[in-house]
């Protein structure tokens, strides 16, 4: 999408993250634009964090790059002035005891005042990666509070869920994982989302023909669902996924940019009804994208235990949407 030499303003939130900062270094060592685009860097903090991010401002600039300015703030609308890239890694994270919803309604306000400092200052033909979670309904309401910017212009990542269905299968068949293609996940990026293999080769051939019965819903499944509870389980301090997790922004974010060739992605997008999933919520397809521009790919056949599992993701996400239906401008 940007191959021409005139700047490029990125901005990224929640910089000083455990995310957020990866994010960043990633950017600066040429993962996310072309190595001929100059980058305006642009970081969001809260207000007590901003010193750190200061101090991690001056260490990134000692790495060369073509990044040509970085800008350390607080306020929403100068992070994203201008902006063509936003990813917005900055959310609170859920704590024990804490329910889904009740994050849901921490976050939306959140999400509400950035979703309107996009639409009042973020370039007409920016795009919005929604990293922080919920991520599906935090795109949801950054998108709704932003009526100007169309909704194609945002999206909430499934990368990380995507990754990690990529590479368990690459293991479980002992190849690369470049190897793979047409594979993809469904829903929501929580305990339902659905992977989906069925379209999946290797070298031409169906991965299925390698791969016990009822892999995908016996093994595959359970795997991608509780892998990010399971990294924050084996941490001592309950962290959870950081260079995974920065790693899916980056690339997602530039596949959408720049071109899929000919393989699929999985991308959280406004549904239109494809599939006969509910219009009005950020849900996971099977995409294709060129320059900025994505398409979810039409016509696969869904098999009964597929719907079944993607139906369930769609009522969760319905449900989210209900929770925070107050911060969803009218």
């Amino acid at each position: 999408m940007f191959t021409e030499s005139e700047p490029q303003v990125v901005a990224v939130t929640g910089a000083n993250g455990r995310v957020g900062e990866r994010i960043v270094t990633e950017i600066i060592n040429g993962h996310l634009l072309d190595e001929n685009v100059p980058i305006h860097l642009r970081l969001l903090e809260h207000p007590s964090a901003i010193g750190q991010l200061e101090a991690n401002a001056m260490d990134w600039t000692d790495i060369p790059s073509s990044v040509q300015n970085i800008t350390t703030t607080a306020n929403p609308e100068e992070a994203f002035d201008g902006a063509h890239v936003v990813i917005m890694a900055g959310a609170l994270p859920r704590k024990d005891g804490m329910e889904r919803s009740d994050l849901l309604l921490i976050n939306a306000p959140i999400f509400a005042e950035q979703g309107q400092a996009l639409n009042a200052r973020a370039n007409d033909k920016v795009r919005v990666l929604v990293v922080g979670n919920p991520a599906n309904t935090n795109a949801l309401i950054a998108s709704a509070n932003a009526p100007d910017i169309p909704k194609r212009s945002f999206s909430a990542m499934m990368m990380l869920d995507h990754n990690r269905t990529l590479t368990e299968l690459a293991r479980q068949l002992g190849v690369p994982p470049e190897q793979l293609r047409h594979l993809f996940v469904w829903g929501n990026h929580s305990p339902t989302v659905t992977p989906d293999i069925r379209f999946t080769t290797t070298g031409g051939k169906s991965v299925l023909d390698s791969l016990p019965a009822n892999y995908v819903s016996d093994t595959l499944a359970p795997f991608v669902r509780d892998r990010g509870k399971k990294i924050i389980n084996a941490s001592p301090t309950r962290m959870s996924s950081g260079p995974s997790a920065a790693n899916a922004a980056v690339s997602a974010m530039r596949n959408w940019l720049a071109e899929t060739e000919g393989d699929w992605v999985s991308m959280a997008v406004h549904s239109d009804g494809a599939y006969g999933i509910a219009e009005d919520i950020f849900f996971s397809f099977p995409c294709v994208s060129r320059s900025g521009e994505y398409t979810i790919v039409d016509g696969l056949n869904v098999d009964s235990w597929t719907r079944q599992e993607i139906d369930k993701s769609a009522g969760e996400l319905q449900k989210e949407r209900e929770v925070i239906f107050e911060y969803l401008p009218k």
